[in-house]
């Protein structure tokens, strides 16, 4: 039985360590939200996502998605995660803390951002040919298996 954990434990790194291979570095992108799928691209905060084989952390600038906001006030969203699992092929990464939102006074977030400023949330990615495909949930739960139904999503470019 020991032998079986031990062989398990060094696939799970080496198929870990050889997705991290492919995912690692500077990706940019945006997010869709599948609830607001009318809303133009162009509206869309752009995203910086910075993976290691151990964390991801994203940063989103653009307008807010404030309403009381002015028309042209902008603020910037950072939110960290720490690698947890290798499901399906997918990296997912567990939300550390709460998202920090900076540049304006009211807190509003960009819009199309990633942005949980509740924690709680994971971000999981998957290499895509060139690209890599990003999903972002606010709320995760790993026993749950309709964790990602609903998350932000988008192909992310070095």
């Amino acid at each position: 039985m020991r032998r079986f954990l031990l062989v398990a434990v060094v696939a799970l790194v080496v198929a870990s360590v050889a997705a991290a291979g492919t995912t690692n570095g500077t990706w940019f992108g945006k997010l869709r939200d599948p609830d607001y799928p009318e809303a133009p691209l162009s509206d869309l905060a752009p995203g910086r996502l910075v993976v290691t084989a151990t964390t991801a952390v994203s940063a989103f600038t653009g307008r807010t998605s404030a309403t009381h906001d002015p028309r042209d006030a902008t603020s910037t969203c950072t939110s960290q995660y720490r690698f947890v699992a290798l499901q399906d092929g997918w990296r997912v990464f567990r939300q550390k803390g709460r998202s920090q939102i900076t540049g304006v006074v009211s807190g509003g977030a960009p819009d199309g951002s990633s942005c949980n400023t509740l924690g709680g949330g994971a971000l999981r990615i998957h290499p895509a040919g060139a690209k890599l495909k990003v999903q972002v949930t606010a709320f995760y739960e790993a026993s749950d298996p309709d964790g990602w139904m609903g998350a932000n999503s988008g192909y992310f470019r070095r």
